[in-house]
């Protein structure tokens, strides 16, 4: 029996697929759906493809069925633990995968709800980590496969880092500023993004040309000024808009 599995962004789109592709039509064909589309949360974070099996019926007098796996079938498996610890009361507390506390009320209670459905969104187990510091909420995450929260450049963990000050700060009334680090990729991103800072400033020494760099978030754009404060001859200073906004190394003018 001829067979083939697509995927869409919608039921229909990847049921359309498959029929062109075995050139055949809605009568002709037997359809299975494997996964049911995800948006994931706010459309950034485990967005999910329909996927749909759809196989010739040898005789094709029968009508198409449509079968849709019962509600437990799409489990995407067992549940996974995301664990948390709260800095204030140093005691370990382990939360089933994508939930946090039922009904969150405190600043690390309402970061630990938000990370642990992105946690199950990209179907991953974590240690999280909390402490608040008068307005200053610091979050370590640990686990298997950080990579996939840290992407590339460290994107996806900015990307998760602004989300969670969001969601953080919407009922505060005081700016509390959230960082949310794992495998100490931010201390490592600090040290590349000084030496960085050093080469370049050397490089325009030499050719007296200024240096744009490529867009970089607020943080990293700090970092690459406060490295180069103190130089004699270099000055920094950001142009552009976010999220594009550029660090220029350039020479001071000289009298």
């Amino acid at each position: 029996m001829k067979k083939v599995v697509s995927e869409g962004r919608t039921v229909e789109e990847a049921i359309e697929k498959a029929l062109k592709e075995l050139q055949a039509t809605n009568d002709q064909v037997n359809k299975k759906i494997l996964e049911m589309p995800s948006k994931g949360i706010m459309g950034i974070f485990g967005v999910k493809n329909a996927k749909v099996e759809v196989s010739m019926i040898e005789d094709t007098a029968k009508d198409a069925d449509l079968k849709v796996p019962a509600k437990e079938e799409w489990k995407s498996g067992p549940e996974k633990p995301v664990k948390d610890m709260k800095a204030d009361v140093k005691e370990e507390k382990v939360l089933p995968k994508g939930q946090g506390p039922e009904t969150p009320g405190t600043i690390e209670e309402k970061a630990e709800h938000f990370l642990g459905d992105i946690f199950e969104k990209f179907g991953i187990v974590a240690t999280c980590t909390t402490v608040l510091d008068q307005r200053h909420l610091s979050i370590t995450l640990e686990g298997e496969d950080m990579g996939i929260l840290i992407g590339r450049r460290g994107q996806t963990l900015d990307a998760i880092q602004y989300l969670t000050s969001l969601v953080v700060n919407k009922a505060t009334d005081e700016y509390v500023r959230v960082v949310i680090d794992t495998e100490n990729y931010r201390e490592k991103r600090e040290a590349t993004l000084k030496d960085l800072a050093h080469k370049l400033a050397k490089k325009v020494e030499r050719t007296r040309k200024k240096v744009v760099l490529e867009p970089m978030n607020p943080y990293e754009r700090r970092i690459i000024h406060a490295t180069l404060q103190n130089h004699k001859r270099i000055y920094t200073y950001s142009e552009g808009e976010e999220p594009f906004r550029k660090v220029v190394i350039d020479l001071k003018k000289t009298s």
